[in-house]
């Protein structure tokens, strides 16, 4: 039984797609299920760590593989309990596991630094769109049942092991195909939050996903690129982002700027008789065209 649980998984992305370069940071919100919680094993096929910390306090962490038959075996199907994950992250002596004043323990944050370079699984960068232009775009592989997601995030791959998800992508604000400068996009699992210029680099974009159902890893999945939306569910959330979106929480020493900027109001009818009363209602509450702003927050990224 694992002696510990992740009830919450942040996630931050900064793709180079010319390079083929991840550069990753990742925090697990994890409960001890008790005092004796030294270590934690996570799965992480491929992703190299730069280093790993718990409540600020630097870890030491080895990378661990199969040794037997049989272990390569139950590594390739993932179907046997004896797969704990390839990542050993070992804490201080400094830390300690605290009771909270509710039964249980209280919860501790672990964060990993990591990167990946020409991903060979997991995740896909291709050179060319469908008409045969020179455009990179990336995107992962997926399947649902535990596998893949481990290949590019060191997380718990697991089916019964579930939490919720915020997820940062950082990519360029624009690549150039067939002679043109085309905006890039981020589609992702989850809810787009808010999208955002990069704080210091004003040639770069965020786009924020969050998941508020808990989930298991391997539901996880994205795709970057310069697309064209056939169908556009919510053009001012794309156009402009979200100026009411929280701004994420700065996993490096930036500071978090404050979103300027106000909501565009939006007066509904809200009797729902779909009669001619309404069109006294549709003149007066129209809703306003959302202004665009300017927002810059302080997403997760590495140096």
């Amino acid at each position: 039984m694992a002696l510990f649980a992740v009830s919450h998984q942040l996630v931050s992305l900064d793709i180079d797609i010319g390079r083929r370069l991840v550069k990753g940071v990742t925090e697990l919100s994890i409960k001890p299920k008790t005092r004796e919680l030294s270590e934690i094993r996570l799965h992480c096929d491929r992703p190299v760590v730069r280093s790993a910390s718990v409540n600020g306090l630097a870890c030491e962490f080895e990378r661990v593989g199969p040794t037997t038959r049989q272990q390569v075996l139950d590594k390739i199907s993932r179907t046997q309990d004896t797969d704990e994950g390839e990542l050993v992250i070992r804490f201080p002596s400094e830390f300690g596991v605290e009771e909270s004043t509710s039964a249980g323990f209280k919860m501790a944050k672990v964060r990993i630094e990591f990167y990946l370079v020409d991903a060979k699984t997991g995740l896909v960068f291709s050179e060319c769109d469908d008409e045969g232009h020179a455009t990179t775009t990336v995107h992962t592989e997926t399947c649902m049942y535990p596998s893949v997601t481990r290949s590019w995030l060191p997380c718990v791959d697991a089916m019964h092991e579930r939490c919720t998800w915020d997820l940062f992508y950082t990519v360029p604000a624009c690549v150039e195909s067939a002679g043109k400068s085309l905006p890039m996009t981020v589609v992702s699992v989850g809810e787009l939050s808010s999208l955002v210029v990069h704080p210091r680099d004003p040639l770069r974009k965020v786009f924020r996903y969050v998941m508020s159902t808990a989930t298991p890893a391997c539901t996880l999945g994205f795709a970057a690129g310069p697309f064209t939306s056939a169908c556009t569910l919510d053009s001012s959330l794309l156009a402009a982002g979200r100026s009411d979106a929280a701004a994420p929480p700065p996993l490096d020493e930036g500071r978090a700027e404050k979103p300027q900027g106000s909501d565009s109001e939006k007066d509904d009818d809200g009797d729902g008789d779909g009669d001619e009363d309404d069109e006294d209602d549709d003149d007066d509450g129209a809703a306003a065209a959302p202004a665009s702003t300017s927002v810059t927050v302080s997403p997760a990224t590495v140096d």
